[in-house]
């Protein structure tokens, strides 16, 4: 395995080829960073401001405001070659007194030639340049191997009703390719690429259904020509990384479940249960030994070695660990142990404490961060444990599984919304209360198991029942730009998500996604298809009709990956062992199958060691964990990238977004009728 993840090399990238490279051409003095939106979101999301001060940094500087004169300084700029940026640029050096002694300029991507003929012409920024460049960075990096484009709207203008001629859609679609295209030239790869194949248009599809349908496929073209014209203006540019890089591109209709069933491991679960500030911020509240109510705020990121120990634990695991990281730190500091007793009995072995914790910090000045780390993870451990007990308890997120496996229909649905209206009649369950949109999120997991289900009468029986508005089921019913067949449709066959195959019992499924230690646990079953989907590229076994590959095919046969990528630990003939010994699990969404479908043979695509997956339209947690799991059992390296990341609830935003209007049916009073399946 390499020494470097995708999200350090980029972090060595910006840091050396933007920032240290210029440190010998500044005589090693001190400058000035100037920087625009994005640029700033892409350096902060690899790199912290130590990082960046270190290369001889002085002073950050935003773009876009008024700033004082440093004449006898000089600047670095790294910015996106829009209109406005360079236009900001321009104007730094072009009244009476320049702003900076010099200017070294970095592009986040490439500009285009009427924006580099606005810099040459203007000639005190011309005398004062001393270099322009391109970084090749226009994504940030969520994690060690997840990157987002940056497009918080994609979902909307890419799968809304009106999407088709759109320009919005085209505007999408084009920054998507091209942001992919500068995480290929970061990488320095020409990969092969491949991508979801639109499905064929079907009676009853919403207006729009062929745009949607062909997002995939349109941003597979666009980056295949953008890495094309890289190639013609650098000839070396990837050479031989066909053979051993691949794209995938898939979109937010392949799974459109993965977002809102509830999940149990502790990133996915802190993203949808515990409200968290813009940039993952999260206040930490405690209670001093003086009795002051304090709160701190806390960056939940790669800088915390324990978030990133935790993040894809099962909750129950992760509350373990956090109990014997805080004994360990017990036995290991006798002086926070004597201070632990001086504040109570006990304290040394109650973790779950956290008043006595934080005074322990408080106390002891050295400790102050270390305890404030495990204080911080004790506290989300804790609140994360009693939801978890609660969504297990009342039978919620059993349910939501128990259907998305074929295992329940509509007759245990209405039995718990029946019940849940009953409890929460009279107030909370252990604290804690089914809220509407968790009954918005098991209804959405019916539907789209269960399609053409939904008449108008139907949806405002449904409506009632569960104590929703019309707003929430319109957001239901716009599960049909996701390809979801919600209201009944003439002469439909019924959809199915991921492979048209049986849908197998969970007692039968043992892919490599599931961990082994996730076995113990009951609600662990849940994998997203995403995950089933790159297990058959990894085995030569994905169909080649429904993932097509783009451009001039496939890719050649197995061979070393270039600079910090993930060579792969496991020899072609092991990759093929172990993936022999699973069961093949597929969902089949729409239907239990009347009988089992023969095992796909291996086709002749050799396996790749690194593969680029991006899902147009938003990328969920459990399928960021699902990477990140694969790429350790595969001995692969698994890069995902997304538009954006969809925590439930900024899905269920965006879903209110897509526009597909439903009549509201008055004959809300009739009783729901039990599904024959």
């Amino acid at each position: 395995m390499a020494a470097k993840s995708f999200r350090e090399g980029i972090r060595a990238r910006l840091l050396q080829d933007v920032l240290g490279g210029e440190q010998e051409e500044i005589d090693g003095g001190w400058r000035v960073l100037v920087m625009d939106e994005l640029a700033t979101k892409v350096l902060s999301a690899a790199c912290s401001m130590t990082d960046v001060f270190d290369t001889g940094v002085a002073l950050v500087e935003d773009l876009s405001k008024k700033r004082q004169p440093m004449p006898n300084m000089d600047a670095v700029y790294f910015i996106s070659p829009t209109p406005d940026s360079v236009r900001h640029l321009i104007e730094d050096f072009s009244g009476p007194t320049p702003l900076y002694k010099s200017a070294h300029l970095f592009f986040t991507y490439q500009a285009s030639p009427s924006l580099m003929y606005n810099i040459k012409s203007c000639d005190p920024l011309r005398a004062r340049l001393v270099k322009v460049a391109e970084a090749s960075v226009e994504f940030v990096t969520v994690d060690s191997r997840t990157f987002s484009t940056m497009q918080p709207f994609a979902m909307r203008n890419l799968f809304r009703d009106r999407c088709e001629g759109s320009s919005d859609y085209a505007a999408e679609i084009e920054v998507a390719a091209r942001r992919l295209s500068s995480v290929c030239a970061a990488l320095g790869v020409f990969p092969s690429i491949r991508c979801r194949a639109p499905r064929p248009p079907q009676e009853g599809d919403p207006p729009g259904q062929a745009a949607r349908a062909a997002v995939p496929q349109r941003i597979a073209a666009a980056l295949n020509e953008r890495l094309q014209a890289m190639q013609r203006a650098d000839p070396s540019f990837g050479t031989g990384s066909r053979d051993t890089c691949e794209v995938l591109i898939v979109d937010r209709a392949l799974d459109p479940i993965a977002p809102v069933v509830h999940e149990f491991t502790y990133e996915a679960q802190v993203h949808d249960l515990l409200p968290l500030g813009e940039g993952n911020v999260y206040d930490h509240s405690y209670v001093t030994k003086e009795g002051e109510h304090k709160v701190t705020q806390f960056v939940l990121g790669e800088h915390d070695p324990l978030w990133t120990e935790l993040r894809h634990m099962h909750i129950a695991q992760a509350s373990m660990t956090l109990e014997q990281r805080h004994v360990e730190f017990m036995e290991k500091n006798p002086a926070a142990r004597n201070q632990a007793g001086k504040l109570g009995r006990g304290a040394a072995s109650e973790p779950n404490d956290i008043r006595k914790i934080s005074n322990i910090a408080s106390a002891i000045p050295e400790y102050l961060e270390k305890v404030a780390k495990l204080s911080l993870h004790l506290d989300i451990g804790n609140k994360l444990s009693t939801k978890s007990r609660f969504l297990m308890d009342v039978g919620l997120a059993g349910l939501e599984q128990d259907l998305v496996y074929g295992d329940a229909g509509s007759k245990e649905v209405i039995n718990f919304l029946s019940s849940a209206t009953s409890s929460m009649a009279s107030g909370d369950v252990a604290g804690e209360q089914i809220s509407a949109q968790d009954k918005l999120r098991l209804l959405m997991c019916y539907v789209v198991t269960h399609p053409e289900k939904m008449d108008n009468a139907k949806r405002t029986q449904w409506m009632k029942l569960a104590g929703l508005t019309v707003d929430d089921m319109q957001r239901i019913n716009n599960m049909e730009m996701l390809g979801v067949a919600v209201s009944k449709r003439v002469a439909s066959k019924g959809l199915t998500f991921g492979r048209k195959k049986r849908r197998q019992p969970r007692k039968e499924r043992t892919t490599r996604v599931a961990d082994k230690e996730f076995s113990q646990y009951k609600l662990a079953r849940f994998a997203p298809v995403l995950s089933e989907t790159i297990e058959d590229l990894s085995n030569g076994t994905l169909d080649p009709t429904e993932f097509p590959f783009v451009g001039s095919g496939q890719a050649g046969p197995p061979g070393r990956a270039q600079d910090y990528n993930f060579v792969g630990t496991h020899p072609p003939s092991q990759m093929q062992s172990a993936r022999q010994n699973r069961t093949n699990f597929a969902v089949s969404w729409a239907n239990k199958a009347k009988g089992a479908e023969g095992p796909r043979q291996p086709q002749e695509t050799k396996p790749v060691h690194r593969l680029i997956v991006f899902v147009a339209g938003g990328v969920a947690y459990n399928e960021i964990r699902s990477v990140h799991k694969l790429s350790e059992a595969l001995g692969w390296d698994i890069i995902l990238g997304a538009t954006d990341v969809l925590p439930p609830a900024k899905f269920l935003r965006e879903l209110a977004h897509l526009k597909s209007d439903f009549a509201h049916d008055s004959a809300g009073d009739l009783a729901l009728e039990i599904d024959g399946i």
